[in-house]
């Protein structure tokens, strides 16, 4: 896909959110900046994103009796069992 120019200097759009140019702050056409309904779906899009990398990117724990979490030996930090030692490390 070309990339999309501002029509007054030509300098490539690179945020469509913005109804004037980076450069030359002229205003952009209609058809060059999202819609409202588009800056939500991409904000909602983004947000879901976030969420499932944040999920991915938590921290585990070694589980050294195997018991819980996910079959090999590793469970969720904040499942609550710290293995009867009266504290967690």
């Amino acid at each position: 896909m070309p990339a999309l120019r501002c029509p007054s200097c030509q300098f490539p759009i690179h945020n469509r959110r913005l109804a004037q140019c980076e450069f030359c702050q002229a205003e952009l056409p209609a058809e060059l900046i999202y819609s409202v309904e588009e800056i939500a779906a991409l904000n909602t899009q983004l947000s879901d994103s976030l969420e499932l990398a944040k999920q991915q990117m938590r921290p585990r724990r070694r589980d050294p009796g195997g018991e819980g979490g996910d079959g090999f030996g590793y469970s969720d930090v904040g499942s609550g069992d710290c293995g009867g030692d009266g504290g967690c490390d």
